[in-house]
């Protein structure tokens, strides 16, 4: 599956993820991140950097299911991309390179040209 975490506060401050585990496992993950203050937790650093280490309200859902990692990889990375706002993703934990668009043209369209 394909999901989002969203500070509630923020509205655009937007963390895009994927799993082969149920969104509860995966949020339970993310929720003990945050309360060991863990660095390496998204939510823990936009506490320290947006709220003052605050406490803050994060809204976790469901965006795309899929069982295949390719198609759950993609989405997520065309999410990410698309994104118009903040994204709580740190450039090393999402390294992936960019998506190739590929345009199929038969010979009559080329001689058009």
């Amino acid at each position: 599956m394909c999901y989002t975490i969203k500070c509630k506060p923020c509205a655009d401050a937007v963390y895009y993820g994927e799993s082969h585990r149920n969104l509860y496992s995966r949020g339970k993950e993310h929720e003990k991140k945050l309360e060991k203050k863990d660095e390496g937790s998204f939510m823990f650093r936009h506490q320290v950097e947006r709220h003052d280490s605050k406490p803050v309200e994060f809204e976790m859902k469901v965006v795309k299911s899929s069982r295949d990692p390719l198609p759950r990889q993609v989405t997520e990375a065309i999410l990410i991309k698309n994104h118009q706002g903040e994204i709580l993703n740190s450039k090393s934990e999402w390294n992936a390179p960019p998506i190739i668009r590929i345009r199929a043209e038969n010979e009559s369209e080329r001689k058009k040209k």
